[in-house]
């Protein structure tokens, strides 16, 4: 019987076809249930009387139903730790695209003991048992994967779960596995043609939309995801039996974020010292970064035991009264785009009983782009005050601090490719004895760029190159947890620093969304980096198993491995990655090497004139979070609202 089948499910449709078997919805199988039980009770009834007629029903075909779907795999999946000898939990697709997941990713999220780290709104990395996932293994198809990220996390979003048959996680070890993982082990498999038996093929088309999309200007707010896949078998005569399975996936789609976040550093938990234990009890050093008291100890991390030594009312960290003062803060708002091509497939073959040869291939890409546009806070520990918090959890309310106004925009591009391709021959030498040969290859390649350029703020709008001067600073007030938001910390720009009274009027008719303000030359930067990672593994396995009849040993195996594992890395170190065109604080790579150098002048007043946009791109930036709050308010009434000046990225370079 052959169908074609479409079902419109989340946007989407899903076209199969088949020349063998019945498939069903399980609305449409209740209907069909119930609909059939009262003719067969009828027919039971009837038969009673009409004995001939029980041989016209025996020799009618018998329609088989097979029931599929969600309740199949939790049955495969029980069906599966029954049948293993180690702690296993799993997931076993019956058709290909029953994971309702857009990655294989997200698939293992559903797994018992498996959570993900989520980047960009999806599962990436795979953490087993609470523990990292770099403590972690993965196989594909019982061989070893390759990853970008520098140690075992498998970036697991490249792969489509449509083109996987089975997922599995391993939480004990045995000893055919290649080798052991701390946390766990995730086995990935595809499918093998000829065990399957059937002819299939099937094209999926789904959409997605993305609200938060449609509030950034010029952006797409609906993406999609196309996937196709073709399974079959022969018998070619005397030549055996030979099948193919080959699948693929296309996906445009993007994952609009809006951020804000605060930043401590060096990796430090940095907290400041406070007078007291009472709610406005201020920090005992107050003019630097709470760290910076004259090589005194301080709360940090690796000098916390000497702050308790050093004071005789310090007993433990219960006695020290602090406060969490983040170093940075910022609002960041992302114009994305998210690409992924996907290609896997199997041949395999067996001429006789008793020889099986599988071919497969796995390649799989991501391209991922992203265009950042931050408001920066810099050096919120400067000059403290007005502090109220409470000192025995370190929690803010508010506090008020001398700091910077940066406008810096990114433009970030990641590109993964895995490529992954397996030879495997089985031969089953006698009905005891059985030998297997594998050669792996496995390939990710993932490169990183992002280009940064940075301008900050003066109160003073300048209308010649030649005034170009170096940054204004301002008092700032920030409301931690402000009322009616999500936990936003809300900034309020109450004057410049050079007003000992905080006097709105020294902010003049400063605007934070006029860009042309932004033009302090001694917080100008450009600076791009790059880094790629690349991990290749060559292995090469033969296995042994033997059924013996030794008696309560029923079988052995054994085998040997060689494998050769590469990984390299260009560009960059643990602290900065990549390369810096300009230094931190100064155009240093301008004529001259300074920032008050003419040609600095020029650049930074042409940037700030030529590349600013007309208009704040995302509107209703954090508006649900805000709770009608505006997002920046300022003391002198001007720019108070919800955006800040932003520039063309393009446009900076060029000018810079």
């Amino acid at each position: 019987m052959r169908y074609i089948h479409a079902v419109d499910t989340a946007g989407g449709v899903d076209m199969r076809a088949n020349t063998t078997g019945t498939h069903f919805g399980l609305r449409t199988l209740a209907s069909i249930c119930t609909g059939l039980a009262a003719p067969l009770i009828a027919a039971s009834a009837l038969a009673q009387d009409a004995p001939d007629s029980e041989d016209a029903l025996s020799e009618a075909p018998i329609e088989e139903i097979v029931v599929k779907g969600v309740r199949r795999t939790i049955q495969d999946s029980i069906q599966l730790k029954r049948n293993s000898v180690t702690i296993v939990d799993g997931l076993n697709a019956e058709e290909i695209g029953a994971l309702p997941a857009l990655s294989i990713g997200e698939a293992l999220e559903t797994v018992t003991g498996a959570a993900t780290h989520r980047e960009n709104g999806g599962a990436t990395e795979v953490a087993i048992r609470g523990l990292g996932p770099y403590l972690g293994n993965t196989v594909v198809n019982f061989r070893e994967s390759t990853n970008g990220s520098g140690n075992r996390a498998v970036n697991f979003s490249i792969f489509p779960s449509e083109l996987f048959n089975a997922v599995a996680i391993h939480k004990t070890q045995t000893a055919s596995y290649l080798e052991g993982a701390v946390s766990g082990q995730v086995h990935l498999s595809t499918r093998r043609p000829i065990e399957y038996g059937e002819q299939r093929a099937q094209f999926s088309l789904k959409s997605s939309a993305h609200p938060d999309d449609s509030n950034i200007i010029g952006q797409d707010e609906y993406g999609y995801r196309a996937t196709a896949s073709y399974i079959n078998s022969w018998e070619i005569g005397g030549l055996g039996t030979i099948g193919i399975s080959i699948g693929g996936q296309v996906r445009d789609d993007s994952n609009p974020e809006a951020e804000a976040t605060h930043t401590t550093g060096g990796g430090r938990f940095e907290a400041c010292v406070l007078e007291s234990f009472d709610s406005t009890a201020q920090p005992l050093d107050t003019s630097g970064r709470c760290d910076e008291n004259a090589g005194d100890p301080d709360l940090s991390n690796d000098q916390l035991q000497d702050l308790i030594d050093s004071n005789p009312n310090y007993n433990s960290v219960s006695d020290i009264p602090f406060a969490y003062i983040a170093r940075d803060r910022q609002f960041r708002r992302n114009t994305t785009d998210d690409d992924r091509d996907a290609l896997f497939g199997v041949l395999q073959w067996q001429p006789n009983d008793r020889i099986d040869v599988m071919l497969d291939f796995q390649q799989s890409e991501r391209d991922q782009k992203e265009l950042r546009q931050d408001l920066q806070f810099g050096g919120t520990q400067n000059n403290l005050r007005d502090v109220v918090s409470n000192p025995r959890t370190g929690l803010l309310e508010s506090f008020v601090a001398d700091t910077d106004i940066r406008s810096k925009t990114t433009d970030f591009v990641r590109f993964e490719e895995y490529e992954g391709a397996g030879l495997n021959i089985a031969w089953q030498a006698t009905d005891a004895l059985e030998v297997s040969f594998d050669a792996a290859f496995a390939d990710t390649r993932r490169v990183e760029t992002d280009v940064e350029v940075r301008l900050a703020a003066n109160e003073v709008l300048i209308t010649e190159p030649d005034r170009v001067s170096s940054r204004e600073e301002f008092w700032v007030r920030f409301d931690v947890n402000a009322p009616g938001t999500d936990g936003l910390t809300l900034p309020t720009v109450l004057s410049t620093d050079g007003s000992s009274s905080r006097d709105p009027a020294s902010l003049l008719d400063f605007d934070i969304n006029d860009p042309r303000y932004f033009t302090a030359r001694d917080r100008a930067q450009v600076r791009a980096r790059q880094q790629i990672r690349e991990h290749t593994i060559d292995a090469f396995r033969l296995d042994l198993s033997w059924d013996t009849d030794l008696g309560f040993v029923s079988n052995l195996e054994g085998g040997v491995r060689f494998s050769s594992l590469e990984y390299r890395t260009f560009g960059g170190n643990r602290n900065r990655a990549g390369f810096s065109l300009y230094d931190d604080e100064d155009l240093d790579g301008v004529p001259h090497g300074s920032s008050n150098t003419p040609e600095a002048r020029v650049v930074v007043f042409n940037a700030a004139n030529n590349c600013g946009q007309g208009s704040f791109p995302e509107p209703g930036f954090l508006s649900e979070s805000r709770g009608g709050n505006d997002l920046i308010t300022f003391a002198h009434g001007i720019g108070t609202g919800t955006g800040w000046a932003t520039f063309d990225h393009g446009c900076l370079l060029d000018e810079l």
